[in-house]
């Protein structure tokens, strides 16, 4: 009987944990994306050029 509720408690601590990564993983793609944008708008048209 006991062995069922710690592989209950296993389970339910593995789907927080992933829905904690996929959190912290999103984050981590917004600041990326962020970072990637304020770098092509402050080089304005030499993006596209840069020699």
């Amino acid at each position: 009987m006991a062995k069922v509720r710690e592989e209950e408690y296993e389970h339910e601590l593995h789907e927080r944990r992933r829905g904690r990564n996929l959190a912290v993983g999103g984050v981590l793609l917004g600041l990326a994306l962020t970072i990637f944008a304020v770098t092509i708008v402050k080089l304005g048209q030499n993006a596209a050029n840069p020699f």
